[in-house]
């Protein structure tokens, strides 16, 4: 999963690949660390990074997808987009036009399906939640349509690339 994180207003690029159900690949300014992540209480994570252990407490994303993490007492402001979310972001607004086939982002688990075939749904409006990484993650349609179909049911593992539904 490649994603972009806004941390205290600075950005980074990060990469990251699950290698077993814990364990994760993490890419970060070109250095790649090995990471094992745990939740072991809601909000809580315990992460295991190379030889260093940190307990990082997370919050709730809030209506705009920020969350606050605290790590050793000090606290950070996150905001995530995926690649996409930017190049969307920074082609003006301009409307897309004909069927789009939203796409997993990252490798996870279908949570919940929030539509059905023939709902007509708005730009933004959630349309599913993937679980990846212990975190829940809300799909949202990239313009205003009528769910055509959908590839995926509750419960589905999904690598990233995975079509998920089409928008008409």
């Amino acid at each position: 999963m490649e994603l972009i994180a806004q941390v205290n207003e600075r950005e980074h690029e990060i990469n990251i690949r699950q290698l077993e159900p814990d364990l994760y690949e993490v890419t970060l300014a070109g250095q790649t660390f090995t990471v094992h992540c745990r939740e072991p209480i809601k909000n809580l994570y315990s992460l295991l990074i190379e030889e260093d252990s940190y307990e990082v407490r997370v919050s709730d994303r809030d209506k705009h997808d920020r969350m606050t993490a605290v790590l050793r007492e000090n606290s950070y402001s996150i905001e995530t987009l995926n690649p996409m979310e930017r190049v969307l972001g920074e082609s003006g607004g301009r409307q897309v036009k004909g069927d789009v086939v939203i796409e997993s982002v990252m490798p996870g688990k279908v949570l919940r399906l929030l539509v059905s075939p023939g709902d007509e749904v708005e730009e933004g409006q959630a349309v599913l939640v993937l679980v990846a990484m212990k975190m829940e993650n809300e799909i949202e349609a990239p313009k205003s349509g009528v769910i055509k179909s959908i590839d995926v049911s509750e419960g589905d593992p999904v690598e990233s690339g995975a079509p998920l539904m089409v928008i008409a």
